[in-house]
């Protein structure tokens, strides 16, 4: 029913990490997550998530490390063959933003 997924290891911008310590942000973030649930972590989210948060670099980064999926917090909704590594999405209440569909009653 749900996915649990790295999101870094303190929260740093992953895109403005030198390759070192981008490599400890999602090396150490996922490592405790795999220990502590005993699974292999395939999903993950950009700290912050905006376009500048991310780039190729992060990308290739979190690839290598077996991860699918990542999303960002960019506004909007995915066509289905959206990137699986620069999807967007809507955050109901976030800045007052608004249910977008109607809601049955």
């Amino acid at each position: 029913m749900f996915s649990i997924g790295g999101h870094s290891h303190t929260h740093q911008i992953l895109s403005m990490l030198s390759p070192p310590d981008l490599d400890f942000e999602i090396d150490n973030s996922l490592e405790l997550l795999e220990k502590n649930l005993g699974r292999k972590i395939r999903h993950y989210a950009y700290p912050e998530g905006q376009r500048r948060h991310f780039n190729g670099f992060v990308i290739r980064g979190l690839k290598a490390r077996g991860i699918q999926c990542c999303p960002s917090a960019m506004y909007g909704i995915n066509s289905y063959d959206e990137d699986l590594f620069q999807l967007k999405r809507i955050m109901v209440g976030f800045m007052n933003c608004p249910f977008p569909y109607a809601v049955a009653r």
